[in-house]
């Protein structure tokens, strides 16, 4: 797991990642976690928008990425899932949530997760990304 802290404040941000190397395996995984994050809070189905007008997106090359934002009293965020990351060979996904312990999302908040994706992900390993379901 990745903590990051937003400077001058306390708030904390975090990347939690979970993989899983088969195509049933995942399909069983992205159910139960769907079906948990249905019973903790509440889920919306949206994407996370790169405009090149914006500084933000420098660095990344997708302009829109699928994800499914979750809100619950303890912690929101985005989660979003990439396909086949070590190879076409595979039908493995990694699972990613990116969060801050807020149990909402307000403007500054979306933007230093925004700018957590772009850091995480740079030109040369920008994956296929793919939305939930």
């Amino acid at each position: 797991m990745h903590n990051v802290s937003e400077h001058f404040t306390v708030e904390q941000y975090q990347i939690v990642a979970w993989y899983c190397e088969d195509r049933e395996t995942c399909r069983t995984a992205e159910s139960v976690l769907t079906e948990y994050l249905e019973g903790q809070g509440t889920l919306s189905v949206g994407e996370l928008d790169f405009p090149e007008q914006r500084g933000i997106s420098q660095g990344i090359i997708v302009q829109k990425i699928p994800v499914l934002r979750f809100e619950s009293t303890t912690t929101s965020g985005y989660f979003m899932v990439i396909e086949k990351p070590l190879g076409s060979m595979k039908g493995d996904k990694i699972f990613l949530y990116y969060n801050t312990q807020r149990s909402s999302l307000g403007s500054s908040q979306e933007l230093i997760l925004k700018e957590m994706v772009v850091e995480t992900f740079s030109e040369r390993t920008v994956p296929s990304f793919a939305a939930f379901g």
